[in-house]
């Protein structure tokens, strides 16, 4: 039978895949909105200034805030910590000190994503 995960290190896990997910969502909302803008701008002449402006600024987001690389890291970490997970569920030599291992180099991935 398998090994529980301590609840903290099962937050952590879930806590990553989800801020994955939203800066990954985020990433490709704000390409979507880029290309959808820009196109519009290009088609409506008229009304080319209001979706030239959104298209900008929807770039200059993905450009600065930098979801896609904020959401690798996230999933870099979660894979990490997951991994150490199924280590210390399936392999009773693989300790709760090799566990938080994985949890602190998964926190470092972290960190480096966001500088």
């Amino acid at each position: 039978m398998a090994r529980p995960i301590p609840e903290k290190i099962h937050k952590a896990r879930m806590g990553w895949w989800r801020a994955y997910v939203v800066w990954i969502t985020i990433h490709w909302m704000l390409t979507a909105t880029a290309i959808i803008t820009a196109s519009l701008a290009a088609a409506f002449i008229d009304q080319a200034k209001i979706f030239g402006v959104i298209a900008a600024a929807s770039s200059a987001l993905i450009g600065t805030a930098n979801p896609y690389k904020r959401a690798t890291g996230f999933e870099c970490a979660h894979r990490k910590l997951n991994n150490g997970c199924i280590a210390f569920e399936c392999n009773e030599s693989f300790s709760i000190q090799d566990l938080i291992k994985a949890h602190d180099e998964g926190e470092v991935i972290i960190e480096a994503s966001e500088s």
